[in-house]
């Protein structure tokens, strides 16, 4: 059996390595780019539009890429006693995407885990900016960076995935 130890191969002098024309099979992730609340500290929402609360953005390689958002958070009634109740939903450069009634409590300190996922086809390969956004309907509503005081909380989180077609 014979064996072949090399310490480093290198290319030719001037030569260009690129994958350009690489043809990735369709499902196959292109790229991922992730954001987090990790050392923000905690935010409280209460306003009748989209606000943002974690924002990423990707530069798709392919204008016919389709980009997968998976987004997660914590969030709490931060209205003392009264009723808060809320959406979150996923924004792409301002625009709202899809958006799910998530909160409605008639008591503080009721904390909910979300986590909200969508399929995008922006068919274009400018710069976009995606977003894990609120929209509060009543009283005032709190999500989280990195607080250690409240147990079984998360920082928000957005990921973003390229996937080829």
């Amino acid at each position: 059996m014979s064996k072949i130890y090399v310490d480093e191969i290198l290319p030719k002098d001037n030569a260009k390595i690129t994958a350009a024309d690489l043809q990735l099979p369709a499902g196959s992730v292109i790229q991922v780019v992730e954001n987090n609340t990790i050392g923000r500290g905690n935010v409280d929402y209460n306003s009748t539009s989209w606000v943002n609360d974690v924002s990423v953005s990707i530069t798709p390689k392919y204008s016919n890429s389709k980009i997968l958002i998976t987004a997660t958070t914590s969030i709490v009634n931060s209205n003392g006693s009264n009723p808060a109740g809320g959406y979150n939903g996923i924004n792409r450069d301002g625009v709202n995407l899809i958006c799910n009634e998530v909160y409605h409590s008639d008591s503080a300190q009721y904390y909910k885990n979300l986590s909200i996922q969508h399929l995008d086809s922006p068919n274009t390969t400018n710069q976009l900016t995606y977003s894990l956004a609120f929209w509060v309907y009543t009283g005032q509503l709190r999500t989280f960076g990195n607080d250690s005081t409240v147990p079984n909380v998360r920082a928000s989180s957005i990921i973003v995935q390229e996937i080829a077609q």
